[in-house]
């Protein structure tokens, strides 16, 4: 062993019951090895360490181990009688060889192998090698030291790309496409998640009133599958879901039974089953506020109550269905109809009924609010979007008094705003939908006095330009309808059409007054095969008051 490349030490065991000598303490070497033994005493012995009974048993049955040779259990001491349950289990002791290195072994600090060098009565002299790890920086730092700052590359390969097949079926950008039937019933003002395979809609008002009746859309098999009934949550409208990765959580909203409401629920669409979720410490009953998902927590905020508008939330811990309150020091104006978006670290709120330029910045892991710029932000506005990009916020359009066609992109890492270029962009509009596609945010339909729009529009926001979407073949014009973006597509769903009552629409844009055949969904296909989906009407949600 001392032969190696790695650091050779020595260390000896002595087992005695003595009264500890007191002086500097010392560790064995290797924790690991050494069964994370308390700090051992200095002997007269250099490297010799002095173990009581239950120490040296502890460390011999941990020594044994490390060999690979014993089974777990209590210790027997060399020459204890065999008792009742450990007649099964062999003897550490006896395990222990001379001579013998064992397995590689490794900690946060080394990799290492130990041996026994010699072994006598109440005695242990224990061999380690170690090579100990060395930290990243300085690994990096030697290692670029020892790259060539150029590089000569030698080209041999000669592969020509193969000749696609049929070149006369070209892809089309742009393009929206029909889905299947078999959606649920015709509805406003719902919600919809995007679980990563599916999208799951639920609740909304129907043609007889409130829903709480839902399905899933499976775009890689344009199918639909009607979601559980059994334990489901009140019939509502005006509430959040948010997708966690396994659940759709729903909560709030306003219902027929309870008006507002402070419950939820959470569906799996894995078992097709709903959990209800926890009214303890719930929030107040509420109805069009935000949430957005953390990783581990759903933080909702705002919206109004049975007093008016709220400036308070809650933060929902679906693995302890718990609800913890948001901090309402610092936080922003009471409001409704804002938008949120989660950053990854925060939750950004901005606008709302009040007309607010107004926002914050919400980190659940401190519990505490800052505020936002109000220079060179946008004017205030309700029925807006929100989308983050990663590194920015994207608000636009919404509703002043005016249907707006502005917007404005917030960097809260310089806490700033920068507002989006009006030229070619769509028309003022509310009540529309945005999605982030990774590099452009897409916005469709909407309303503008006396207009339900069929059209929309791609902004990129590295070139500040706006692109518009295709109207061929484009489902019926709509507003209150729901959009989710799938990594390729994003798909439209649900909505109101122009009339002087609730009417709800199929795609194939046949205004009817009667429950309809269930919507076509449509695709806007993007660059790279990118697509979108969308339903159908007009009616606007009752106007908020305080």
């Amino acid at each position: 062993m001392k032969q190696t490349s790695g650091t050779y030490s020595e260390i000896e065991w002595v087992k005695s019951d003595d009264k500890p000598i007191v002086g500097q303490a010392r560790r064995l070497p290797n924790p690991e090895l050494a069964g994370e033994a308390p700090a051992l005493q200095q002997q007269e012995r250099p490297n010799a360490v002095k173990l009581d009974s239950t120490e040296w048993n502890d460390n011999v049955q941990k020594l044994a181990a490390a060999f690979a040779s014993a089974n777990p259990g209590r210790a027997r001491p060399p020459g204890a009688p065999i008792t009742r349950g450990n007649e099964g289990a062999a003897d550490p002791w006896t395990q222990i060889k001379t001579g013998v290195v064992s397995l590689l072994q490794e900690d946060e600090n080394a990799y290492y192998a130990t041996a026994v060098i010699s072994k006598g009565k109440d005695r242990l002299k224990l061999a380690t090698i170690a090579w100990m790890k060395q930290p990243f920086n300085s690994w990096r730092t030697k290692a670029e030291t020892q790259i060539p700052a150029t590089m000569a590359a030698r080209i041999t390969a000669d592969y020509r790309l193969p000749v696609i097949g049929n070149p006369s079926i070209q892809c089309t950008d742009d393009r929206w496409n029909p889905t299947a039937l078999g959606a649920p019933e015709a509805r406003a003002n719902h919600t919809a998640v995007w679980t990563g395979s599916e999208m799951i809609v639920w609740g909304g008002y129907g043609i007889a009133g409130l829903v709480n009746t839902g399905r899933r859309y499976d775009p890689a098999t344009d199918s639909w599958t009607p979601t559980s009934t059994t334990n489901v949550p009140e019939a509502r409208i005006y509430h959040t879901a948010v997708w966690t990765g396994s659940e759709m959580i729903a909560w709030g909203g306003s219902g027929n039974i309870s008006g507002y409401l402070n419950t939820g629920g959470r569906y799996d669409p894995a078992t097709d089953t709903w959990t209800g979720t926890s009214t303890i410490n719930a929030p107040e009953a509420r109805f069009s506020h935000t949430a957005v998902w953390t990783g581990t927590r759903m933080v909702v905020w705002g919206g109004q109550g049975n007093a008016g508008y709220l400036n308070t939330g809650g933060r929902y811990d679906p693995a302890t269905d718990s609800w913890i309150a948001t901090n309402a020091s610092s936080a922003p104006e009471a409001r409704a109809l804002h938008t949120a978006v989660w950053t990854g670290s925060e939750m950004i709120i901005w606008g709302g009924t009040g007309y607010y330029q107004t926002g914050g910045r919400y980190d659940p892991a401190i519990d505490s609010w800052t505020a936002t710029t109000t220079t060179d932000a946008p004017l205030g506005r309700f029925y807006h979007t929100a989308v983050w990009t990663g590194s920015e916020m994207i608000v636009w359009g919404g509703y002043d008094g005016n249907y707006l066609i502005s917007g404005g992109r917030y960097n809260p890492a310089s806490d700033s705003w920068t507002p989006t270029t009006t030229t070619n962009a769509p028309l003022g509009r509310a009540l529309h939908t945005a999605v982030w596609t990774g590099s452009e945010m897409i916005v469709w339909g909407g309303e503008a006095p006396d207009l339900l729009f069929n059209t929309g529009g791609r902004y990129d926001p590295s070139t500040d330009s706006w692109t518009a979407t295709s109207a061929t073949n484009a489902p019926a014009a709509r507003n209150s309808h729901t959009a989710v973006w799938t990594g390729s597509e994003m798909i439209v769903w649900g909505g109101l059409t122009t009339a002087a009552t609730l009417t709800l629409v199929d795609d194939t844009a046949r205004s009817r007054r009667v429950p309809p055949r269930p919507r076509l969904r449509h695709r806007l296909q993007l660059r790279q095969q990118q697509q979108l989906r969308y339903p159908h009407r007009r009616r606007r949600p009752p106007q908020l008051q305080q």
